[in-house]
């Protein structure tokens, strides 16, 4: 019968499978030795086409893009954060609460395009969920009668009691 240590009732060989068997788990986890499969497979005969490992080119490639099943580019772009923005924040908490798809939580980290429509704008973010990959509309404002935008409106309609104002003086 073996003594209480650190590992309870084990022998050193379990101790030694146990410790090698974590840490094989937690190179798996984080990617560490994702070619083990390629590294622990050999050549049997000269024609093995895995044996010839085919490397592209991609010396010439300038930037890389990625698309969707229908061809819209998914590639993350900057011109979110350029500029200043009039925005509603509980408008913004309740869109980003779950995904229209899936129900996950979106993230701002996510954004992948902005639309706007004068004062309001609407941001288009990808779900953290790589199977579902739906994008969401997120508008930053409220909106009415058929997407006009509530910020737009009430800044036409200062310029308006600025411009009667005036026109009393």
């Amino acid at each position: 019968m073996g003594k209480l240590r650190n590992y309870g009732f084990r022998t050193s060989k379990q101790v030694r499978k146990l410790v090698s068997i974590r840490e094989g788990q937690r190179k798996r986890y984080f990617e560490e030795d994702q070619d083990l499969a390629l590294k622990s497979l050999h050549a049997d005969h000269s024609y093995d086409v895995t044996s010839k490992k085919i490397v592209p080119d991609i010396s010439n490639i300038v930037h890389e893009e990625v698309l969707d099943n229908d061809g819209n580019n998914l590639t993350p772009t900057d011109d979110w954060r350029i500029g200043r923005r009039v925005v509603e924040l509980g408008v913004i908490a309740d869109h980003l609460q779950q995904c229209k798809h899936c129900g996950l939580p979106l993230s701002l980290h996510n954004i992948i395009d902005i639309k706007t429509y004068g004062l309001g704008s609407v941001l288009k973010v990808l779900c953290t969920n790589k199977s579902c990959g739906n994008i969401n509309a997120i508008p930053t404002g409220k909106q009415h009668d058929h997407k006009i935008w509530d910020v737009n409106t009430k800044l036409a309609l200062g310029g308006l009691e600025d411009i009667w104002v005036l026109s009393q003086i």
